[in-house]
Parts: structure tokens; C-alpha cells; sequence
């Protein structure tokens, strides 16, 4: 639920000198559907106007020339955990965690590689593969078992950056 910072966004309008209708022009500007009514009651926190778009939230923002979290508290309604997922939800769900942990362990992997100075072509040819494929191990778009091969040659084990990446929510 999103849910307006009254006193912040009178505040803030007061101090741009700004109407009501002059926020909700700025919001119709962005390309949203926002009269000064319906900003009248945002900026009011009625209850009908309590949870609202996360869109118009965002060009409210803007308009106001705040940030959303200065403007609007979101509340969580529902626990992830409440809604089932299907075996392939899952399945992708793990597929991604998995290949967030391989871009950052190759970013980390890189930025080794910087830090020492070495030539891609120099990684390569000491764990026999392309030059080229040393940048997808580094984007992460290899096997984590070339990721140890470069690891092992930078003198330490892939299990030594995990520790420093954390873990991908669920």
C-alpha cells in the first residue's frame, strides 16, 4: 500500500510555492491522469486516496521535485510467502538467484583482474581458453567450474568471493 507523507508533501508544496492544481498540472504534464481534486485528496491522505499507483506516485514525486520515499510510505500487505508458486515460477525463480550469483562473482572476478593489471589474453591462455570467453566468465556467463579455473589461477577459490556477495531474496 502506498500511502501519502501529508504534512511532507504540503511542506513541500508551500515551499516551491506551488497550488494544488499546479502539482497535479505538473503530474497531467508527465503524461499521468491527475486533476487537482484527486491531488486534493492525496495530499489530504483521505481513505478512498490512500492507497494509490505507484506511477502517479512516482510523477507526484517528481512534480513536488522530492523523492518517492520523502513523499510516500509503502506498506507490504502480504507476505511473498502467502502466494504459491508454480513448479515453473520456481524453477525460473532459481534459474535467476543462480545467475545473479554468477554476475556478481564474475564482476568480482574482474575487478581482480584490473586490480592486478592483467591482460584478459594473459587469464586466458594460462586456463587454455579464448580470450574472448575470460569477458563472459567475468559477465557471468559461464560455468562456475571456469569461474574456479580463473579463481585458482588469481590464487584463491571461488568460495572466497561468494562469502562477500549476498544472498539473492527469494
Amino acid at each position: 500500500m502506498i500511502k501519502p507523507n501529508k504534512e511532507f508533501m504540503v511542506a513541500r508544496r508551500k515551499q516551491l510555492e506551488l497550488t494544488q492544481r499546479d502539482v497535479a498540472w505538473r503530474v497531467s504534464e508527465l503524461g499521468l491522469k491527475l486533476n487537482d481534486n484527486h491531488y486534493s485528496r492525496i495530499e489530504r491522505g483521505l481513505e478512498d486516496y490512500s492507497n494509490i499507483k505507484l506511477e502517479t506516485a512516482f510523477g507526484i514525486a517528481r512534480a513536488l521535485e522530492a523523492t518517492l520515499i520523502e513523499c510516500f510510505s509503502v506498506e507490504f500487505e502480504n507476505d511473498i510467502e502467502q502466494f504459491p508458486l508454480s513448479p515453473e515460477q520456481r524453477r525460473k525463480l532459481k534459474a535467476d538467484s543462480k545467475q545473479t550469483i554468477k554476475a556478481a562473482l564474475g564482476q568480482k572476478l574482474k575487478e581482480y583482474r584490473n586490480k592486478q593489471g592483467l591482460p584478459a589474453r594473459h587469464v586466458a591462455d594460462a586456463i587454455e581458453v579464448h580470450p574472448s570467453y575470460i569477458f563472459q566468465v567475468e559477465k557471468g556467463n559461464s560455468s562456475f567450474e571456469v569461474m574456479q579455473k580463473v579463481a585458482n589461477f588469481y590464487g584463491f577459490d571461488l568460495e572466497d568471493l561468494n562469502n562477500d556477495i549476498p544472498a539473492p531474496s527469494k
